[in-house]
This record gives C-alpha cells, sequence and structure tokens, in this order.
C-alpha cells in the first residue's frame, strides 16, 4: 500500500483533537496542520504545492474545501466526526480512527486501492 507523501490537515475546534493522532500517523506522510479558519481565510496560501488535503470538521467547512479541491485539482480524505455518521456511512468510511486514517492517507494513485 503507498501513501501521500505529505498532506495538509485542516480541521475546526470540533477536529482539534486529531492533531495529534494526525500528525504522528505510522504511514510516512508529512502533515502541515491548519485550522480552519485560518485556512478558509487565504487557502491558497495554505494549499501551496501540496496536493492532498485531509479534513476533520463540521460541514460548513467540509462543503468550501471539497469546491477548493475541485477547483484545484486536489485529493481529500476525510476523518468523520463521532457525530458524523451520515458522513461515514455516505462515503463507506470506517468507523474505528486508526481504519479511518489509514484510508485518509492513501495515495489514490496507487494501483492497489
Amino acid at each position: 500500500m503507498e501513501y501521500q507523501k505529505e498532506a495538509l490537515f485542516i480541521y475546526d475546534e470540533a477536529g482539534a483533537d486529531w492533531v495529534d493522532t494526525v500528525t504522528g500517523n505510522p504511514f510516512g506522510t508529512a502533515i502541515r496542520c491548519v485550522d480552519a479558519t485560518t485556512f478558509l481565510e487565504s487557502p491558497e496560501q495554505h494549499i501551496g504545492s501540496t496536493r492532498h488535503l485531509v479534513v476533520t470538521a463540521c460541514m460548513a467547512v467540509i462543503e468550501p474545501v471539497l469546491q477548493l479541491c475541485l477547483q484545484h485539482q486536489l485529493s481529500i480524505g476525510f476523518l468523520p466526526l463521532p457525530t458524523q455518521k451520515a458522513i461515514q456511512r455516505h462515503f463507506m468510511l470506517p468507523r474505528k480512527t486508526e481504519e479511518s486514517l489509514e484510508l485518509a492517507l492513501r495515495d489514490a494513485e496507487d494501483p492497489s486501492t
């Protein structure tokens, strides 16, 4: 399995508890973190050369981040909050944090995924 070399982790207040888990991931992915408010004020400044975003936030943050991914042709991984059961079901995401993180950091260009 191949994983992203680097990613930008975007989180809101509810997702702030995930920062240590994401930055300490065992998959070798270098993570830069930015809170959602700061990111949404100037997204291009934070995206830079990053080609993959990981998001843990409410829908009010997820929606504009998805739009930016489409505009900039970026890949995205979701780490749903425990209360976001609909997102888990819609995207068929694992319930366990470790499994969600593994999926969110996979390299979509890896033919084995």
